[in-house]
């Protein structure tokens, strides 16, 4: 019953805006450290497992990813960090408090602390050098069109962002 009236105040409210917008549900992150590399994350039966193993409610574990590529792994690694999104804050805390067992081993968790991206190139936000769309770079000392580490104008020091 809640569900379903929060679900029509939820198109009632989208339907005073945009035809495409939505309301979003949040997910709560947290990182699950030293994981056994033996875990397919993209299979959901291991996930369901992953969570009737720890006490969960199904669908609580809304996906997990590892940190680190695949492709970038030793391989000689065993285990890898991942995060880990809930569906709600209430497991999420839990798995922070108590912890998660897999394979038979408790392993550490803590919260998922996102940080503001920020290009080395433009000195723009929310993305990396890599995916930089501008042609030149831009001098984190005095906002000029040349690299930071030729400045010839270290003693103008002016703040990019």
């Amino acid at each position: 019953m809640w569900f379903h009236s929060n679900e029509a105040v939820g198109k009632l409210f989208t339907s005073k805006f945009y035809r495409s917008s939505l309301i979003k549900s949040r997910a709560f992150h947290i990182v699950v450290q030293f994981m056994p590399l033996m875990l397919w994350l993209d299979r959901l039966l291991d996930l369901r497992e992953f969570e009737e193993t720890n006490g969960m409610d199904e669908g609580e574990v809304l996906c997990a990813r590892w940190i680190k590529p695949i492709a970038r792994r030793s391989t000689l690694q065993t285990c890898g960090h991942l995060i880990l999104s809930f569906s709600s804050q209430v497991p999420a805390n839990e798995a922070l408090r108590d912890r998660l067992f897999v394979c038979h081993k408790k392993v550490y968790t803590e919260k998922c602390k996102r940080e503001l991206l920020c290009c080395l190139k433009c000195h723009g936000w929310n993305h990396l050098t890599i995916e930089c769309q501008e042609a030149h770079d831009t001098c984190r000392m005095c906002a000029h069109r040349h690299c930071t580490a030729m400045c010839p104008n270290l003693d103008k020091p002016f703040c990019v962002p």
